[in-house]
C-alpha cells in the first residue's frame, strides 16, 4: 500500500506500509548547504522492518514488541510518557484488541486510544499530523 502527501514539515510521514516493512519520510538538515541555501533541507526516507513508535517530530525504532503476542501492558504505558492526545495502536495485518484494562489506563488519563490494523493506523497518523494534531502511533509491523 502506498501513501502520498504533498507537503512535509518536521514530522515523520508514512510513505508506504506492507506487512513487515514501513517507509517514512522526514525533513533533514543538509550539512553541506549554507544557512540561506534553498537546498538546506532535504526530504529523506527511511525503511524500517521492526516495530516502531511515531510521534510528531520523533521516531523510536525497534519498539520491543515484535508482534501482538509479545505486547505487554508496560509497552503501552511507555507511550503515555510521550504526552499524546491520542494513541493509535497498529496491531499488524489484522485488528487485535489488547486487554481492556490496558486501554483504560489511557482513558483515565484523558488520552484517546484507538486500535486498528497497521495500515489503517498509518493512514490515520498521516491525517492527524497533517491537521496539526499530536498523535502517537505504535506500529507492529508483523
Amino acid at each position: 500500500m502506498k501513501f502520498t502527501r504533498s507537503t512535509l514539515n518536521e514530522n515523520y510521514v508514512v510513505k508506504a506500509y506492507t506487512p513487515g516493512s514501513l517507509t517514512v519520510q522526514y525533513l533533514a538538515l543538509n550539512p553541506e548547504a549554507g544557512e540561506h541555501d534553498p537546498q538546506r533541507w532535504k526530504i529523506r526516507e527511511l525503511t524500517l522492518s521492526a516495530s516502531v513508535i511515531l510521534a510528531p517530530g520523533k521516531l523510536i525504532e525497534n519498539w520491543p514488541p515484535r508482534s501482538f503476542a509479545e505486547l505487554q501492558q508496560q509497552h503501552l504505558r511507555e507511550l503515555a510518557q510521550l504526552q499524546p492526545e491520542l494513541v493509535l495502536l497498529g496491531t499488524g495485518s489484522r485488528i487485535q484488541f489488547p486487554h481492556s484494562e490496558w486501554m483504560g489506563d489511557f482513558l483515565r488519563a484523558g488520552i484517546g486510544f484507538e486500535v486498528m490494523d497497521t495500515a489503517a493506523a498509518c493512514r490515520t497518523y498521516n491525517i492527524l499530523t497533517g491537521e496539526g494534531r499530536q498523535p502517537v502511533a505504535a506500529l507492529l509491523l508483523n
